[in-house]
C-alpha cells in the first residue's frame, strides 16, 4: 500500500517520531536518553516495521537546544535518512521533513519523488514553515515573520505539490517564491502526489493544514482540547471541500505499574530533567513570536522536559490503554509515540499494549 492509501484510510494511526534526534522528544540527563546510533535507529525501524506500527515521523533541526546534554544537537537530515531506512523497511510509511524557509521547493520535489519511487509510495512530506532563528542564520536566510510564515508556505506548498504531481513545466511569481519552467521528473508515483503533512499548533498554521494537507500533527493539552482542536479542523476543512486527518504526539511511559511508570517520569523528567536546555527552548519560542505559548510552558516545564510540551501518558499497559482510546474518543485519528529509549522500551509497548489495543478495536 501506499503513504497515502495508509494514511488516509480510516484506522486510527500509529507510529514513531524523532528517531533521528538525540534525545528524541525529551530534555533529560539520564543516562539512558535516546543516543541517535544508526544501529539502534536500524534496529527500532525494523521492529515498528514487523509489528505493523503506520509510520516513522523523523524531525528536522539544525542546533541543539543547548544545556547540559544539547537535545536534538545531533539530529540526522531527514531526506536522506529517510531514503537510508527504504532497504531495511518493507511496509511502513516512511516520512519526510522539510522546513519552507530553507529548502526551496524544486529541490525537494525532486527529493521526495526520488525517494517515492525507490520505496513504491511509501513517503509522504511533512511540511515545517520554520521559525527557529538558529536555523535561519545558518543558511542566511531570513525570518518574514510569525504573520507571514504560513503565507510564505502556502507559495512554497503550491509550487512543490504542482510539480511532485507532473505538470507541464509551468512558471510561478509570488510575493515569497518566483520559478521559471519549474517541473519534475520523476513525478510522484502516488496518485495526487504523497500526502502532506502540516507540523503546526498556531491558528494560522491550522487554517495552512485546513487548506493544503492531509494530516495536522499537533500538541494538544488534555483530552478536553483534543476534542475542540479536531472539531475545528474539521469545520475548517470542510470549508475548501477537504478532509484533514489529526494526529498529536505522545510521549509514553509504560511501565508494569502505574507507580512504576510515574516514578520514572519524575526521575527523568523533574529530577534529571535538563533545565538548561528546557529553558533555551522557551526563551526561543518567545523570541519567534510565541509568548503566551512560552509563558504557558514555563508553568508546564515536566512536559516540557519529558516531551517537548507534547501530551504525556504515564502508566501500567492498561493505563496507556485506556488512555489512548480516550484520545481516539475525542476524535484524534492517531499518535505518534516517543519514549526516552525507543530501543529499550517500545518492546515493552509492542508486547504488552498493543494487544489490548487490538482488542478495542483499534488495530
Amino acid at each position: 500500500m501506499t503513504a497515502r492509501e495508509i494514511l488516509t484510510a480510516d484506522r486510527f494511526l500509529i507510529g514513531l517520531f524523532s528517531l533521528n534526534a538525540s534525545s528524541g522528544i525529551a530534555m533529560t540527563t539520564v543516562p539512558e536518553r535516546w543516543r541517535v546510533d544508526w544501529e539502534d535507529i536500524v534496529a527500532v525501524a525494523q521492529l515498528a516495521d514487523q509489528a505493523g506500527l503506520d509510520f516513522l515521523l523523523p524531525l528536522m533541526r539544525w542546533r541543539g537546544y543547548g544545556g547540559k546534554t544539547d537535545p536534538r544537537g545531533v539530529c540526522m537530515e531527514t531526506m536522506t535518512h529517510t531514503a537510508a531506512l527504504i532497504g531495511v523497511t518493507r511496509r511502513i510509511v516512511l516520512l519526510t521533513t522539510a522546513q519552507t524557509s530553507i529548502l526551496h521547493p524544486t529541490w525537494v520535489a525532486r527529493a521526495v519523488a526520488t525517494i517515492d519511487h525507490a520505496c513504491a509510495g511509501r513517503t509522504g512530506l511533512n511540511i515545517v514553515c520554520g521559525w527557529n532563528e538558529h536555523d535561519f542564520a545558518m543558511f542566511g536566510a531570513e525570518d518574514v515573520g510569525a504573520h507571514q510564515r504560513y503565507s510564505q508556505g502556502e507559495e512554497w506548498t503550491i509550487v512543490f505539490s504542482r510539480q511532485i504531481r507532473g505538470e507541464l513545466p509551468f512558471d510561478f511569481v509570488g510575493k515569497y517564491l518566483s520559478v521559471k519552467g519549474a517541473h519534475c521528473s520523476p513525478a510522484s508515483i502516488q496518485p495526487g502526489g504523497p500526502p502532506l503533512i502540516s507540523a503546526a499548533f498556531s491558528p494560522p498554521g491550522r487554517a495552512f493544514a485546513a487548506k493544503y494537507c492531509d494530516i495536522l500533527f499537533t500538541t494538544i493539552s488534555s483530552i478536553d482540547n483534543a476534542a475542540r482542536h479536531t472539531a475545528s479542523i474539521k469545520e475548517q476543512a470542510e470549508k475548501f471541500g477537504r478532509t484533514v486527518r489529526v494526529l498529536t504526539p505522545l510521549h509514553v511511559i509504560c511501565r508494569p505499574s502505574t507507580a512504576e511508570a510515574e516514578a520514572y517520569y519524575h526521575y527523568y523528567a523533574v529530577e534529571h530533567g535538563d533545565d538548561g536546555a528546557v529553558e533555551n527552548y522557551i526563551t526561543e519560542n518567545a523570541s519567534a513570536g510565541k509568548r503566551e505559548l512560552a509563558v504557558a510552558m514555563r508553568l508546564q516545564k515536566k512536559r516540557i522536559a519529558g516531551g517537548f510540551g507534547s501530551f504525556g501518558i504515564a502508566g501500567s499497559p492498561r493505563d496507556i490503554d485506556d488512555q489512548i482510546i480516550e484520545l481516539k474518543q475525542a476524535g484524534l485519528h492517531g499518535v505518534s509515540l516517543s519514549f526516552v529509549n525507543f530501543r529499550k522500551e517500545l518492546p515493552y509497548f509492542l508486547e504488552t499494549v498493543m494487544p489490548l489495543l487490538e482488542s478495542a478495536g483499534l488495530r
